[in-house]
């Protein structure tokens, strides 16, 4: 007899979930073919929209590519090749280079690509001492140098002991280490500059960028 009993309530809970899961599927939503072309439609706008993202980028830098070359036609030849080069070869130094596998040395001379840049700034592949570094820093702060002596009695421009260069105080800045192509080498030697050379250079470091006074206001 429990036997029997077990049974029929086996049987009552089997029936009671095919009830429920007869139940289930009256109550799911009927998808019909209009439901499915308007799920199809917004798939293929999504699509349309994400491709419209993706050329954005690209329509925009052909935008600005086409007017700087209209302002490059109006510029003389030479200084046009130089800005266009140096564009290319930026581009591939940011996306593409690689920091240097060998130390970075403060007061240690390196030859870095400074590019073109505007007006009276420092261009160009030129040699620069590195006043400031740090071994977990992807920059350093530079001092660059001229390729020939100035001797200009400027008190800013300290003319090296050794070389045949002189330091330009004003023109100081931070770079990135990718800049830094190779040490500048004399005799097979590391360059570096003399202690006079660094006593002077830091001389002129402490005057020239320390803040100046406000000015006095006009006494009546």
């Amino acid at each position: 007899m429990e036997k029997k009993t077990n049974q029929e309530n086996v049987q009552n809970q089997a029936k009671e979930i095919e009830i429920k899961n007869t139940e289930d599927l009256r109550n799911e939503p009927i998808i019909t073919t209009e439901k499915i072309q308007i799920i199809e439609d917004n798939k293929e706008e999504k699509q349309k929209e994400n491709q419209k993202e993706k050329e954005a980028p690209v329509n925009i830098i052909r935008q600005q590519l086409d007017e700087t070359e209209k302002i490059l036609e109006n510029v003389e030849n030479e200084n046009a090749y130089e800005y266009v080069t140096w564009t290319k070869d930026k581009a591939e130094l940011k996306f593409y280079g690689n920091f240097p596998n060998f130390h970075i040395t403060n007061n240690f001379i390196y030859w870095c690509n400074l590019g073109i840049n505007i007006g009276s700034e420092q261009n160009k592949i030129r040699p620069a001492i590195i006043i400031r570094t740090q071994a977990n820093s992807p920059i350093c702060t530079i001092l660059p140098l001229t390729s020939g002596r100035l001797n200009d009695d400027k008190w800013y421009h300290i003319d090296l002991e050794q070389k045949n260069s002189t330091a330009m105080i004003e023109q100081v800045r931070n770079i990135s280490k990718l800049r830094v192509l190779n040490p500048l080498r004399a005799n097979g030697l590391l360059s570096r500059i003399t202690p006079n050379d660094f006593y002077n250079i830091n001389d002129a470091l402490g005057n020239y960028y320390k803040l100046q006074p406000f000015p006095e206001k006009n006494k009546k």
